[in-house]
């Protein structure tokens, strides 16, 4: 009893491991019949009552896809057209469409715009408006704005748009349709911060009616305003006036 256990066991061992090993020898077979992949193929799909289905998806979806590999296959759902990826000149290639004529071929294609109008400076908190230049949209064609980069997740459409970055940004237009997508234009927006608060110093030549303001450097100042009340709430002024770019200033007058 105890040696035929031991033959059912290695008999078992031996069965799995043949089929461990000719499963890795050759492709993979899918269908009913039990035939094995043929040689030449890693994956052996066999049916003859149902399709192979490729992954199906609109023109919006295709283009969110990450680095896509080259020849990579996909069904367009927009223009009802099968797909493959060229790498080398980044663009979706037809392979073939569905129907008697392909939607795109009747379309008016897009044009590139020449550029983004728009302050490309603005103050930390504010905001400026951004403006497509030149170009044209073309048939079911609208204009899609990004940030940081060209393509991925759509920040805004329209042909103009308002933003207030905190810090430099660049900004991105391009026309899209389900048929063409333009190259981008592009504009950097330089974000100048807030300067610090500054710091006053004692007040100095104390007089009757007079006395000198002072208050020390900020970096990233290039002039001063100047407020003198004789309420601490500051509901009116003494004195409210720019002074340029000074740490000392003599109030007279008092």
């Amino acid at each position: 009893m105890f040696k035929i256990n031991l033959i059912k066991q290695f008999f078992v061992f031996v069965i799995f491991s043949a089929l461990y090993f000719c499963g890795f020898a050759q492709g993979v077979a899918i269908n009913l019949s039990g035939n094995e992949a043929h040689e030449s193929s890693i994956l052996d799909v066999e049916s003859i009552n149902s399709g192979f289905l490729l992954p199906r998806m609109s023109a919006t979806q295709r283009d969110a896809i990450v680095e896509p590999a080259h020849s990579l296959l996909i069904y367009n759902t927009s223009t009802n057209c099968f797909e493959a990826y060229n790498s080398n000149t980044s663009e979706w290639v037809k392979i073939s469409c569905i129907g008697s004529e392909d939607p795109c071929d009747s379309s008016l294609p897009s044009e590139e715009p020449s550029g983004i109008s728009g302050n490309n400076t603005i103050c930390e908190g504010h905001n400026t408006n951004l403006s497509v230049q030149g170009g044209g949209l073309g048939t079911d064609a609208e204009w899609v704005w990004y940030k940081d980069a060209c393509g991925g997740t759509a920040l805004n459409f329209g042909p103009s748009i308002t933003v207030s970055p905190n810090i430099n940004t660049t900004y991105y237009i391009r026309a899209e349709s389900p048929c063409d997508i333009t190259n981008c234009k592009s504009i950097l927006i330089s974000v100048i911060p807030l300067p610090n608060t500054p710091v006053v110093n004692s007040a100095s030549n104390i007089g009757e009616t007079s006395f000198n303001a002072n208050w020390q450097t900020v970096g990233s100042a290039s002039s001063y305003i100047l407020q003198v009340s004789k309420y601490n709430t500051f509901s009116s002024f003494v004195l409210n006036t720019n002074v340029g770019n000074l740490t000392s200033y003599n109030i007279n007058g008092l």
